[in-house]
């Protein structure tokens, strides 16, 4: 089946495909037939970014859908679900997004956009809506990302998603008490059995039909010690990556817990981590220690915690993590999610999609056609001034301000309601009640927005972020004018 699979699959497409990992290409000829498009949408977003204004007409490069409020956990740390009342908002109808509105998103973003990420307030492989979502994504030629919390495995909710889809799995503890007060409502054992069968699916199929996983650690006081086991528990799994993340909470029945507080004893465990991380082969990120001395001895200052302060005994009488997690008939379950795959692969590579002649290439073709006709007449109107300065950048070492948010995401909301970033301090850009999403991403409110961030006086919303970093004006505009394409960088 896999033999049919590979053989299936486009071999003569005339697309750059260097940049891409090997396990997020299974696209048809439908889907690689948009990649055209995404570079001339590249292209326009760094212009407007180069010059701090949304001069060319442009879409999203990363499509955020607000999907899904529901959870079936209760994490404590969480704005959604770590309290009772924000739990009940958000188990709502209300914060799941129609699939109709999922449908004019997908056919109205798609073609431009390289990355949707299937966000929300809840559990993404919950949402109902997924396949749609996915579906599009074929059509359009654009990766998935998704986060989970790894207690749903089921065949029909992964089906779309093999081989397009960034699968990012929250743990938030290597042990079992840390992870089940951390991850209220789930169990140790259960979810990295979970994680486990699909990471072993991934290893029976083909490269390109992989899903490309990687963990999501929250870093907070009550997990601090946790932080080198992490790594032993990741290959122990088969995920090959960790994305060590600070735990963010206003709450103040929380206030001991942000792991800043604790710099020593970060420095301390982080550096251990990293060791042990080299050692074992799993790619690492996190935050960059402060510059103190290490000490293994630090201790919260209070305690209003998640978890109180377990003592040297629990972490030195831990049997093998391997002990702790029943992995009988891995083998077996991982085979029947890997074959349905496999069977999904096959089937879209022998659909209309895939055809080198098909409908969808040729909507490709006629939209690339008109974009660059849109695309010309906007740079007719740069001034020899606006050209000069963009023939510059790539090579310029002058520092700038940098959001690696502002027009290049966007996120829909199930009401409509459109937001530049993930803050929702920072204001909407409008509704999609109110027009198209072209004149909502290339409107007013935004381009305001865009304006005044590199200004002397930007939104209030934006000069309080702590997203927002210098950067060299080549990182704007890393194109050559005069060939309208991306330049290839190594590293």
């Amino acid at each position: 089946m896999a033999r049919d699979y590979e053989a299936l699959r486009p071999s003569d497409v005339a697309i750059d495909r260097s940049r891409f990992e090997p396990s997020l290409t299974d696209f048809t000829r439908s889907g690689w037939a948009y990649f055209p498009v995404k570079d001339l949408n590249q292209l326009a977003l760094s212009i407007n970014r180069a010059l701090g204004d949304l001069r060319m007409p442009a879409l999203p490069e990363v499509a955020s859908i607000q999907s899904v409020g529901f959870c079936n956990l209760r994490c404590p740390y969480c704005p959604t679900h770590g309290t009772d009342e924000a739990h009940a908002t958000f188990q709502s109808k209300s914060w799941t997004m129609a699939d109709d509105l999922i449908r004019r998103i997908g056919h109205e973003s798609f073609p431009y956009a390289r990355q949707i990420s299937m966000s929300g307030g809840g559990e993404n492989l919950l949402a109902r809506n997924n396949e749609i979502t996915a579906e599009l994504a074929h059509v359009y030629g654009c990766n998935l990302f998704v986060n989970s919390n790894g207690t749903v495995i089921a065949k029909r909710r992964l089906r779309p998603l093999w081989g397009i889809t960034h699968l990012r799995v929250s743990l938030d503890g290597a042990t079992p008490v840390t992870f089940e007060a951390l991850r209220l409502g789930a169990k140790f054992g259960k979810v990295m059995r979970n994680v486990r069968v699909m990471t072993r699916a991934c290893e029976m199929l083909p490269r390109s039909l992989r899903l490309q996983m990687a963990i999501n650690f929250a870093i907070c006081a009550s997990n601090l010690r946790d932080l080198p086991l992490m790594v032993d528990l990741a290959r122990l799994i088969g995920i090959p990556q960790i994305y060590g993340l600070a735990i963010e909470t206003e709450r103040p029945e929380l206030a001991d817990e942000p792991y800043a507080k604790y710099p020593s004893l970060y420095r301390y465990q982080v550096g251990r981590m990293h060791a042990r991380a080299a050692e074992l082969g799993v790619r690492l990120w996190t935050m960059p220690p402060a510059d103190v001395p290490d000490d293994p001895a630090q201790r919260p200052s209070g305690d209003k915690l998640i978890l109180p302060w377990l003592d040297d005994a629990y972490y030195a009488s831990l049997p093998p993590l391997a002990s702790l997690v029943d992995f009988a008939d891995i083998d077996e379950e991982a085979a029947e999610l890997a074959e349905d795959a496999l069977a999904a692969g096959i089937e879209r590579m022998e659909g209309p999609l895939n055809l080198a002649a098909g409908e969808a290439t040729k909507k490709a073709l006629d939209l690339k056609a008109r974009q660059e006709e849109d695309l010309s007449r906007a740079f007719a109107t740069f001034t020899p001034a606006e050209r000069q300065k963009l023939a510059s950048l790539k090579d310029s070492e002058a520092l700038t301000k940098h959001c690696p948010y502002l027009h290049r995401f966007l996120y829909y909301y199930p009401d409509g309601v459109l937001r530049p970033c993930c803050y929702e301090f920072v204001p909407d850009v409008g509704n999609l009640n109110e027009g198209k999403i072209a004149e909502l991403f290339n409107g007013e409110k935004l381009t305001t927005l865009v304006q005044r961030f590199t200004s002397a006086s930007p939104d209030k919303s934006c000069a309080a972020c702590p997203k927002w970093i210098q950067v060299p004006e080549r990182a704007h505009f890393p194109f050559d004018a005069t060939e309208r394409k991306p330049q290839v960088h190594d590293g």
